[in-house]
C-alpha cells in the first residue's frame, strides 16, 4: 500500500507570485498553463496549478494508495481547494485529523483540546500586543480557529508584500519565543506560531501507527516544501520537494551547489 502525505500550498498548487505570473487575466493564466485550484470566500481563484503540479497530484490520484493533504489550511479553507478526495486530512498544522468523509476524528480531537485550551489565554493576549505592530507595518494577523478547539496557531501575512517585516519579526522572536510557542515558521508571505504540541509530524506519526495495523505492508511518500514539513517527511520512507521550494534552498546551500 503506498501512503503519500502531501502539503498543499508551493507544494501542489501555488499563488500567481509564486508561478512568476504578474498578469492576473484569463489569457495571462491559460497562456502559463495554470488551473485554479484554491479559492477566497466569495469564489474568486487564489491559487493555481501548473502543468507539474498536476502531473504529480495524477501520479498520486492514479496510484492503489491513500493520499493524505497534511497543511497549515484550517477545514474551511481546505474546503475551498480541489483536493476533496482524501483518504484522511491533516488540517492546522496537525491539530485537526479528518477521515475520507471530512468527519473530525474523536480520539486526536481529544488529544488536542485540552492542550490548545491551556494556551488560549496567552494567544488571545498575543494577538492585542501585537496589534500596533500589524498597523505598523500593514500586515493582517490572526489566530486560525476550528470548530470545538478554538484557536489553533496563530498567522500574520503583509498587505503590501513586505516579506522583511515578517522576516525580522520571526527572527526576534526565534530570540526570545513565548512560553506557548513551540514552532515559528517564516516562509515566504507567511509568519505562523505554532503551540507546543502541536505540529504536523506527531499528526503523521499517530496516523502512520494506525494504518501500520490496518495494513500488513505500507510505504510511505513525504511532499512539502518548507523547513517545517521537514519533521513529517522525515517519518516516511521517502522525501519529495519541489526544486525551487525552501527546503531545497536548504539543501542546495548544505551541498554548496548553484542556484
Amino acid at each position: 500500500m503506498n501512503v503519500f502525505f502531501t502539503d498543499l500550498d508551493d507544494t501542489l498548487f501555488a499563488s500567481l507570485g509564486k508561478h512568476g505570473v504578474d498578469d492576473t487575466s484569463p489569457d495571462a493564466i491559460a497562456e502559463n498553463q495554470l488551473h485554479p485550484e484554491a479559492f477566497l470566500k466569495g469564489g474568486d481563484p487564489i491559487c493555481y496549478s501548473s502543468s507539474r503540479h498536476r502531473a504529480l497530484r495524477g501520479l498520486m490520484e492514479r496510484q492503489d494508495g491513500l493520499m493524505i493533504p497534511v497543511t497549515a489550511r484550517s477545514v474551511d479553507v481546505l474546503g475551498r481547494t480541489t483536493i476533496a478526495d482524501y483518504d484522511f486530512a491533516i488540517c492546522s498544522n496537525g491539530a485537526v485529523l479528518l477521515d475520507g468523509g471530512g468527519v473530525v476524528d474523536a480520539q486526536w480531537q481529544g488529544r488536542v483540546t485540552d492542550l490548545l485550551r491551556r494556551y488560549q489565554p496567552a494567544m488571545d493576549a498575543f494577538l492585542v500586543a501585537n496589534q500596533d505592530w500589524s498597523l505598523r507595518h500593514d500586515i493582517r494577523h490572526w489566530l486560525v480557529k476550528e470548530p470545538g478547539l478554538g484557536p489553533t496557531y496563530y498567522c500574520a501575512k503583509s498587505n503590501v508584500g513586505r516579506l522583511q517585516d515578517l522576516n525580522r519579526a520571526a527572527d526576534t522572536l526565534r530570540e526570545s519565543p513565548p512560553d506557548w510557542v513551540g514552532t515559528i515558521h517564516c516562509n515566504g508571505n507567511n509568519l505562523a506560531l505554532i503551540p507546543k504540541g502541536i505540529s504536523k509530524r506527531d499528526a503523521v506519526e499517530d496516523l502512520l501507527g494506525r494504518l501500520r495495523k490496518r495494513y500488513a505492508s505500507i510505504t510511505t511518500f513525504g511532499i512539502g516544501d518548507s523547513v517545517t514539513d521537514w519533521p513529517f517527511m522525515s517519518v516516511c520512507d521517502f522525501a519529495i520537494t519541489p526544486t525551487g521550494s525552501q527546503l531545497a534552498g536548504l539543501v542546495r546551500q548544505a551541498a554548496g551547489s548553484p542556484e
